[in-house]
């Protein structure tokens, strides 16, 4: 293509999550390979959504905002239609089951070669069946679904998407632990153990608050940080009082940027019932932290257990307790594991890696290979 490759990413967000971390780090990274990108966000720009179009705007790229609700009507649709008219993107990238309905809709009135990236099974959206159903409808029409794990890529096989069109590419981030790599372990507290995301139950924080008064009265003082916020916030504070250790335990609440947090915990928890591809793991991993993570989801194509971290049953209410005791009592334990999990994220996950990895696809379904 003697052009530069034009691409709309389109997405509906709700705050600064998962799914707008990876898009914080990849829009950007194809820009620099040569990639005219722009942005579709489907929310307001004064709306909590609208903090990723915000963002990527600062950074130079072009963004539009279209507002869509719960339902997408014509006029909202009109107006995607015509944004993706003005733009002319060679490809359409969409995140998320309302950027997959309103393009999937639009591609009634003009059409251009769609690829979606589908971060989790449809598993962990129980209560959104409508969604997930149209999703999976238009996911079987667009021209390549890209899964982010092999978990998810098997939940779209059994949703009904052919496995022609299905690819892998895992998430990636943008390297900001650069010093990390000289000295994995930094300024840390070696007690302090990290725990990131938004406060549900699927995220079995109650798990690590419960591990943590285990650990205390075994006698390994130890403190937990909390970062993220959600409606379970009340519930997890009341049950730290419970248990005795309100002193053991911080929540931080929803900040913009995690990179403190993780630099200065020596270990990372994340005790999840389900996952996809977790952008919070992978920063973990670029932070130099040792890693307890569930064998769930997408995770173990992320992170080796006894290699690069200690993976565990969320099933099994002591798995947890154990492998945080590995980690405070045993400090070349910690040290190895981190060194390994940063060495995997800058072989395997790092921004531009995975940019690289679009470029090509983008390039495939721009020519009809795909």
């Amino acid at each position: 293509m003697s052009e530069p490759m034009r691409v709309v990413v389109v997405n509906q967000s709700g705050g600064l999550y998962g799914i707008e971390r990876m898009l914080l780090a990849l829009l950007p990274a194809l820009r620099t390979r040569g990639v005219d990108v722009t942005f579709l966000a489907l929310c307001r720009e004064e709306d909590e959504g609208g903090a990723l179009g915000r963002l990527l705007r600062e950074q130079g790229i072009p963004v539009h905002f279209v507002p869509i609700t719960r339902f997408v009507g014509l006029g909202p649709l009109r107006r995607v239609v015509a944004t993706l008219r003005a733009c002319d993107p060679h490809v359409v990238h969409v995140h998320g089951y309302k950027a997959a309905t309103a393009v999937g809709l639009a591609r009634l009135l003009w059409r251009r070669p769609v690829l979606a990236t589908v971060h989790s099974e449809s598993a962990s959206s129980k209560d959104m069946r409508a969604a997930m159903l149209a999703e999976t409808t238009f996911c079987k029409s667009f021209e390549r679904v890209i899964a982010v794990s092999t978990g998810v890529l098997r939940d779209l096989q059994q949703r009904g998407v052919a496995r022609d069109r299905l690819a892998i590419i895992q998430n990636g981030i943008v390297d900001r632990f650069a010093v990390v790599s000289a000295d994995p372990r930094g300024e840390r507290d070696p007690a302090r153990i990290v725990a990131v995301g938004r406060l549900v139950a699927v995220k079995r924080f109650a798990a690590a608050i419960h591990s943590v008064a285990a650990l205390v009265r075994q006698g390994h003082p130890c403190t937990l940080q909390i970062v993220g916020d959600g409606p379970l916030r009340p519930e997890l504070e009341r049950l730290a009082d419970e248990l005795g250790v309100s002193a053991h335990v911080q929540f931080v609440g929803f900040v913009d940027e995690v990179t403190p947090f993780l630099a200065g915990a020596s270990i990372f928890a994340m005790p999840s019932a389900s996952e996809g591809a977790p952008m919070a793991l992978l920063e973990a991993m670029a932070a130099g932290c040792a890693i307890v993570a569930s064998r769930v989801g997408g995770i173990p194509d992320i992170i080796r257990h006894e290699e690069d971290a200690l993976l565990i049953d969320p099933t099994d209410e002591t798995d947890l307790t154990r492998a945080l005791e590995r980690l405070l009592l045993d400090v070349s334990l910690r040290e190895r594991f981190a060194t390994s999990a940063r060495r995997r994220f800058l072989e395997e996950f790092e921004a531009q890696r995975m940019s690289a990895r679009y470029v090509d696809a983008y390039s495939t379904v721009a020519a009809g290979d795909a």
